[in-house]
């Protein structure tokens, strides 16, 4: 008797089921994949977004956008600042002569307000330095009036909010000092707020909808705007006995802020939501092996396009942040790419790389314009911003689907835990036929290898010609077809099964989607 076996949509550990219905191959080994609508496609890599050099780790990147529509990519090294010329494609410096001071382990925060003429301009922090500010022409120079040193900075409600400030030499880290209304360059001196509740230090401040979040090392409070006199109310210590790792290990997902998704000082994973918290749960056995002389270098972005969140750690004794720590927001799958070849100081957007006229479109046809998106066409979309990283070797790169800079291919795999597919180790199955969905691509293929009994380093023959591999094609007859779907007959017996999709040279997105098979006999015991 046949049998017809669904496999999940989808990997990763979906902790909204209640544990009785979480079977155990609903979570996939992944290794270089990552998850699109619902499908699994190879992860991005890193290439050179210019060749320029700068000096040492880029610490921030950050696009300053002002009123006339013109936009700047601007970087910051750990002592100077650059910008994007596309003209050129190359960052030039736009560094006064006053370095900063900073190293590795002194993040900057970096937002666009007003200064005392209300015109926009960019505003620069990393606790140690002086704040400074940049118009978008010439160099960097000193903020105007008196403002604190800062180690984070936030706008909210047309008031620059500062946090964990040194004022006149004496350091306040409890403090959001915040400045005059639309003006970055007046401080007056009532315009703060201790958080004393607790002694713990501020280390972020992150909008969320209509409120400010205050993340402590061990608390998160919010500041609320009420006007008049009183200007902000103070709701201390909303949550206790959780707090933010660093400044950019918060990350604010969504068009208005609406969650935060955060490495905690106790070295857990949160999501919160402005009235719970809750733990990622099986994230912190990763995070717990962060090296604890450089957590603040804990850098993390969205990737609201794909609904990611991702964070950049420093694992083990290393002292850069070489694995990449990724969270499937819609999915609640998490995954981990280890040892990158190039350390993330930091992550960035851009809308800025290209600007393509018709006679520069990257299609030949018009059938060729029906791009499906992802990662290699992020370049050429205007409503899907470049993932932009900051270098520990002083270069700026972004993310593109399955190349590294080195121009090498990245591999990638994707297989189910082994399973025994009816629920009984006992019987010995023989599977049929494996269907398989792709997505149309045009060319390339991927391979589809069988496991069986535990053993996950031996492919199973599938055929009577002893093959262990099966080539499925990415591309079908049917040209519109936005995917393809593949029954691939086999023959293999097992009394457990483990199925792998891989590639190392071609770009695919695709999954197991059923199985059939039928038990043949009874295992002796």
């Amino acid at each position: 008797m046949k049998h017809k076996y669904d496999i999940p949509p989808l990997g990763g550990l979906n902790l909204e089921l209640p544990p009785q219905l979480i079977k155990r191959h609903f979570s996939p080994d992944l290794s270089g994949v990552w998850s699109i609508n619902g499908q699994l496609a190879r992860i991005p890599g890193k290439q050179k977004f210019c060749d320029t050099l700068m000096s040492g780790a880029v610490m921030q990147l950050f696009e300053f956008a002002v009123e006339t529509g013109d936009k700047y990519l601007v970087a910051m090294t750990e002592d100077k600042a650059y910008w994007y010329n596309s003209a050129t494609r190359t960052f030039d410096s736009i560094h006064d002569l006053t370095d900063f001071t900073g190293n590795a382990d002194h993040p900057f925060s970096v937002v666009t307000f007003f200064d005392g003429t209300a015109k926009e301009i960019m505003i620069i922090t990393n606790l140690i330095d002086a704040m400074r500010k940049w118009t978008g022409a010439g160099v960097i120079s000193a903020l105007g009036g008196t403002p604190p040193q800062a180690n984070c900075l936030c706008v909210y409600e047309n008031y620059l909010m500062c946090g964990h400030t040194t004022e006149s030499g004496t350091l306040f880290p409890r403090r959001v000092r915040w400045s005059a209304l639309a003006n970055g360059e007046s401080y007056p001196a009532e315009n703060f707020a201790d958080l004393r509740k607790t002694t713990d230090w501020v280390i972020s401040l992150k909008l969320m909808r209509e409120r400010l979040a205050v993340y402590k090392e061990k608390s998160i409070s919010f500041m609320d705007h009420v006007g008049g006199g009183l200007t902000f109310d103070l709701v201390e210590n909303y949550i206790n006995g959780v707090g933010a790792i660093s400044d950019a290990s918060v990350v604010a997902f969504g068009e208005t802020q609406e969650a935060h998704y955060f490495i905690g000082s106790d070295l857990n994973v949160y999501e919160f939501d402005g009235i719970d918290h809750r733990v990622i749960e099986g994230v912190d056995t990763i995070i717990k092996n962060v090296n604890p002389d450089k957590k603040p270098r804990i850098s993390g972005t969205a990737d609201k396009e794909d609904h990611k969140v991702i964070w950049a750690i420093p694992s083990g004794t290393d002292e850069t942040c070489r694995d990449l720590l990724i969270y499937d927001v819609r999915d609640h799958s998490w995954w981990v790419k280890e040892a990158e070849a190039i350390a993330v100081s930091s992550f960035g957007t851009a809308l800025l790389e290209e600007t393509y006229t018709w006679d520069t479109l990257p299609f030949d046809t018009w059938e060729e314009w029906d791009d499906p998106g992802g990662w290699n066409s992020r370049n050429m979309l205007s409503n899907a911003p470049l993932i932009l990283v900051g270098g520990a070797d002083g270069y700026v790169r972004k993310l593109v689907g399955g190349v590294n800079d080195d121009g090498a291919d990245l591999p990638s795999r994707y297989r189910y835990p082994f399973d025994n597919l009816d629920g009984s180790d006992d019987n010995l199955k023989l599977v049929n036929r494996v269907i398989i969905e792709v997505e149309n691509k045009g060319s390339g293929d991927i391979a589809f290898q069988v496991f069986t009994d535990h053993n996950d380093q031996n492919p199973a023959a599938i055929d009577e010609d002893g093959n262990t591999s099966a080539t499925i094609a990415l591309s079908g007859t049917d040209s519109n077809a936005k995917f393809v779907y593949h029954s691939v007959d086999i023959a293999v017996e097992g009394y457990a099964f483990q199925w792998r999709l891989s590639s190392g040279n071609t770009a695919w997105s695709g999954r197991v989607i059923g199985i059939d098979y039928e038990i043949t006999g009874t295992r002796i015991l």
